[in-house]
């Protein structure tokens, strides 16, 4: 089986964790990222290229109506599972100093948004890169304003999806302005970015990108590893 996962192509090990990840036995996702990673296949490409894969192919078989919007929801959930097992770091996790904000990045989604998969596979990126990441999905207001509070950040990166999730953003924003001064750099990414929509003028974002090569050198982030 070993021999197998190693030999095959990106594309073939992408479409058996897609049927892994939707498959009646809710643990074979998790034995077969274990295989993949004894066969030699690094926890790097199983997170950073395999799991974006077949993410995009949950998304392309719904929007196909070839499968169900709850077989999405349960793939994205146990690819996720595996991000926690074989990625770098916890979903909360800081792994660093907190007087190096030149190395850390407070990443964060509204409380409005569903799909936290993106973020999570970022973070782990972000992570193997040296960089440190404080991972925000839902907090209150409050909450994240106590966590910048006790924390240095170097910036803010902030995930939309869809144009629903711009208002309570471009709210969160305004608070964080009036609470820090001066902001560390805020930019914002996400699907939305790839879409022809005028409401991305989010009052008070510094710059919009899905470039992560971009956004770390405008916020002049440092990386201890290569993107």
């Amino acid at each position: 089986m070993a021999k197998t996962l190693r030999g095959n192509s990106d594309e073939k090990n992408a479409q058996l964790l897609l049927r892994a990840a939707v498959s009646e036995d809710p643990k074979a996702v998790l034995r077969l990222s274990r295989r993949m990673l004894d066969s030699g296949i690094p926890a790097e490409m199983i997170c950073e290229q395999f799991i974006p894969d077949v993410a995009r192919l949950l998304g392309q078989g719904w929007c196909e109506d070839d499968i169900t919007f709850t077989t999405v929801t349960i793939g994205s959930s146990r690819l996720q599972r595996i991000l926690r097992e074989i990625g770098s770091g916890k979903s909360d996790d800081c792994n660093g100093p907190i007087d190096a904000p030149e190395t850390s990045v407070l990443l964060l989604m509204s409380h409005d948004a569903d799909h936290t998969l993106g973020v999570m596979v970022l973070a782990s990126k972000l992570r193997r890169a040296g960089i440190s990441v404080k991972l925000s999905i839902g907090e209150t207001t409050a909450a994240l304003l106590d966590t910048m509070n006790s924390t240095r950040f170097g910036a803010i990166f902030m995930s939309a999806c869809v144009e629903g999730d711009l208002p309570a953003l471009r709210d969160l924003v305004g608070e964080i302005r009036k609470f820090e001064t001066p902001t560390p750099p805020i930019v914002l990414g996400g699907q939305i970015v790839t879409q022809d929509n005028h409401s991305l003028d989010v009052a008070g974002v510094d710059k919009i990108t899905n470039d992560l090569d971009q956004a770390l050198l405008f916020c002049d982030i440092h990386c201890k590893a290569k993107i």
